[in-house]
């Protein structure tokens, strides 16, 4: 069993636990390598150590090969030259992102009657645990972010001034600010950061208040718990904090209306 065979068992294996249907529709390519299989969230099941040799199993699995998808001809004839010429370009798919695409189901039966060997169990299980341990980290991080923000806002003076200020008819004169105490009325080094900080900030609070306001999944469509600061789908684990781009992949903020790369519009 090679790349080819174990990214499709991947293929077959996501399909089933999230997108049913598309085991008898078709759909665009740009859904199988942004959804379905994308490369950072199956790596390890799919057995590749870089993205180019994932690059170069989806070039054979979008061109026919072994017959597991069936699609375009045109855009199949035009990988299968790619993928023969000396130096073949490993992301010349993206130029078919909006081709569509299906389960062969000869293809999906052979691979269902096959029995699942004892170290690829072992390299899913282990996978499984690698990705609770990231998505854990990654939401603790995204948490604490937040925090920070909120904790870092400039405090307001307090009406009653310093330990000198009792009450009295006479004036009062206000105390001189030393070194290590900063004025009441100016904003600490901290608040007053560099431009790109602050953007940092905002960015990082809007992208928390965007996970606590959806109340669905945009991939899977599954119902998100309320009151929580939700970073990834719990039920097909995908990242709500980004969005790709259907053309390119290029990762994007939510709220982005066109690509930066390509300048496709993507909402």
């Amino acid at each position: 069993m090679d790349d080819l065979d174990r990214l499709f068992r991947r293929v077959v294996h996501n399909v089933r636990a999230a997108y049913p249907e598309l085991l008898t529709q078709s759909f665009e390519v740009s859904q199988l390598y942004q959804q379905v299989v994308p490369y950072r969230l199956n790596r390890r099941e799919i057995g590749v150590d870089s993205v180019e040799d994932y690059e170069l199993a989806l070039m054979q699995l979008l061109s026919g090969a072994r017959g597991y998808l069936t699609g375009d001809t045109d855009m199949q004839s035009a990988l299968q030259d790619e993928l023969e010429s000396l130096n073949p370009d490993l992301s010349a798919y993206r130029g078919f992102a909006t081709s569509r695409i299906g389960l062969a189901a000869d293809a999906v039966r052979h691979i269902e009657q096959q029995p699942i060997s004892q170290p690829t169990a072992a390299v899913v299980a282990s996978a499984s645990v690698a990705s609770s341990s990231a998505v854990a980290a990654r939401a603790t991080e995204r948490i604490s972010t937040a925090r920070a923000t909120t904790s870092d806002m400039p405090r307001a003076a307090s009406p009653g001034g310093g330990r000198g200020g009792g009450g009295g008819g006479g004036s009062r004169t206000s105390p001189t600010p030393s070194h290590h105490q900063p004025s009441a009325t100016m904003p600490s080094s901290k608040s007053a950061g560099s431009p790109a900080s602050t953007a940092s900030q905002s960015r990082a609070a809007e992208g928390t208040a965007d996970d606590q306001s959806q109340s669905a999944c945009r991939y899977c469509g599954g119902s998100l718990p309320g009151g929580k600061c939700i970073v990834f789908c719990p039920y097909c684990g995908h990242d709500l904090t980004v969005q790709h781009c259907p053309a390119c992949n290029t990762e994007l903020e939510i709220g982005w209306r066109f690509c930066i790369t390509c300048g496709r519009q993507v909402s």
